[in-house]
């Protein structure tokens, strides 16, 4: 019998992460300027060696555990009635400090009377960076962030790796250290939010968000 000929091999898929050196400020600010790059994350360390991460949009995965932080950001945020201003994934970039990063989520909350009045936010115009972000991380990581937004100011950061939802808090010294609790959210529970997230696929979402308010909804007996 004649031999089958062996089907060609599958291109290798293009990879979400690339990390560039030795490039310039300039050449950041062009690529983040540029309308294809629009859904691309583009994250980037001067001091550091120019170092340059370019972002493919998002899996899934990703894509999914965002959309959870978000909704129990806000349904939080409401029972918990905090004044808050999500700004989605801002870019966030200061040419004097030569860093700039897209957070996957940023909240402005004990700043936000600083933006009263305006819906636009410019850090290089001098207003604030947001005061909570969070980066969801669910594939290899590239170039560190957490430097990026100790430069930036930004209070604090939550990282969401492994199923697990860290608290990083900056410190007057401006380096983070994990926190076992939230200063811009106080009250908000960081292991009960993992923990639902993670039980995303046993029951309808309107069901476990229904569970969520539950938990975090004050006791108007206290």
């Amino acid at each position: 019998m004649p031999q089958l000929a062996e089907p060609p091999p599958r291109p290798a898929p293009p990879a979400r992460r690339t990390v560039l050196r030795g490039v310039t400020w300039a050449e950041y600010v062009a690529l983040r300027a540029k309308p294809e790059n629009e859904h691309v994350k583009l994250t980037y360390d001067g001091p550091a060696g120019g170092l340059l991460e370019i972002e493919m949009p998002n899996g899934p995965l990703h894509e999914n555990v965002s959309w959870w932080l978000a909704n129990l950001i806000l349904a939080f945020t409401e029972e918990r009635r905090i004044p808050v201003r999500g700004v989605g994934s801002l870019t966030q970039s200061r040419e004097d400090l030569q860093r700039g990063l897209e957070s996957d989520l940023c909240y402005y909350v004990s700043s936000l009377p600083k933006l009263e009045g305006r819906d636009a936010v410019d850090l290089e115009a001098g207003d604030p960076p947001p005061d909570l972000c969070v980066e969801v991380d669910v594939t290899s990581p590239g170039v560190r962030k957490l430097p990026i937004y100790a430069a930036l100011g930004v209070p604090e950061v939550w990282v969401w790796a492994n199923d697990t939802l860290t608290v990083h808090r900056r410190g007057d010294d401006g380096a983070y250290a994990v926190s076992g609790k939230s200063g811009e959210l106080p009250g908000f529970p960081i292991a009960t939010a993992a923990a639902l997230i993670a039980r995303r696929a046993e029951a309808e979402h309107f069901a476990l968000l229904a569970e969520w308010r539950t938990a975090v909804r004050p006791d108007e007996n206290q």
